[in-house]
């Protein structure tokens, strides 16, 4: 009866092909001459690449502008007003709540880099540019808003 032994190396995958045999058979095998049949398979050479040094860029800091403002503003009909907005950070955006005297606006934002875009109440879209001084400022043809940092 012929047997298969395979078995790993640090060199790589070998086999062994050996014979058994019992009664009579064991005493003819041991009068053949032994043949060694091993073969050894060389281990898959990989090619090793070169480490590259990759610039990584710090990740820009988003600003905070969580916090409660104070806003000037002025509208296209020219009148003046004045109030304050409370700037919440929800998730990827900000929810933002403006009181002026006893109205109340409600929007949503987002923030990409110094441009704040904001949707009042019912879709009305402004954007907005956050300054380095903190103050958030918008500007349109016949009117401006400013949000001021409160201390």
């Amino acid at each position: 009866m012929k047997r298969l032994l395979v078995y790993t190396t640090a060199l790589g995958i070998a086999a062994l092909t050996f014979s058994c045999y019992s009664g009579p058979q064991a005493e003819e095998a041991i009068q053949e001459p032994v043949q060694n049949k091993v073969q050894i398979q060389e281990p898959v050479k990989e090619e090793v690449q070169p480490v590259v040094e990759e610039k990584v860029e710090e990740p820009v800091q988003e600003i905070s502008l969580s916090r409660r403002y104070s806003v000037e503003g002025k509208n296209a009909a020219g009148r003046e007003y004045n109030g304050t907005v409370n700037v919440l950070k929800t998730g990827k955006g900000y929810n933002l709540t403006m009181k002026l005297r006893t109205r109340v606006i409600r929007g949503t934002g987002t923030l990409e880099g110094n441009r704040l875009t904001v949707l009042w109440g019912k879709g009305r879209r402004f954007e907005y540019d956050v300054r380095d001084d903190g103050t958030i400022r918008s500007t349109w043809e016949r009117g401006e808003e400013v949000f001021t940092p409160q201390r």
